[in-house]
């Protein structure tokens, strides 16, 4: 069995590729990027965090329209290209399944099991992380309104043609 390690989302520039999915898929990753997130089914945490992270993922897929249940859980692999295409800024793997369907992408949440944390204590809160969680959740919202992809047209001298009906 391997021992987790922390790895960060920014620790992802570093490797050559990091596409768990795309193996026996029938599409190209730098084409169709494809995000999986792992979704804490059943959570070991107190009442106060559940009822928290269960608000905070209702209001942001309300919002910004992704359907994640769970975007607090730290799994999630994706390719290289598709992380490096992401606009950046600081708690951005909060929003990874809504920044990949805004780059047109793919969203799969996986039940994973939550295991209780086995030492020390978490340093976040709803006190620390709500104001900038709002902030972010706006940030991205005002980013998936500005998203824009440019129409190609048909070069001229007759190129494609659309289809006669």
């Amino acid at each position: 069995m391997l021992a987790p390690t922390p790895l960060s989302p920014w620790a992802i520039k570093a490797s050559r590729s990091w596409s768990a999915c795309a193996a026996a898929a029938d599409f190209s990753p730098p084409l169709f990027y494809l995000l999986l997130a792992g979704w804490r089914a059943t959570r070991n945490d107190t009442w106060l965090r559940r009822l928290s992270s269960r608000v905070a993922n209702g209001v942001r897929s309300w919002l910004l329209g992704d359907r994640t249940p769970d975007t607090g859980c730290g799994l999630k692999v994706f390719g290289r290209d598709f992380f490096l295409a992401l606009p950046y800024f600081d708690h951005m793997h909060r929003f990874l399944p809504a920044l990949a369907l805004r780059e047109g992408g793919g969203v799969v949440s996986v039940p994973v099991s939550h295991r209780p944390r086995a030492a020390g204590r978490s340093k976040y809160g709803v006190g620390n992380r709500l104001w900038v969680g709002i902030v972010d959740l706006l940030g991205v919202a005002w980013l998936q309104r500005r998203m824009r992809r440019p129409v190609l047209a048909p070069p001229p001298g007759g190129g494609a043609r659309a289809p006669s009906r």
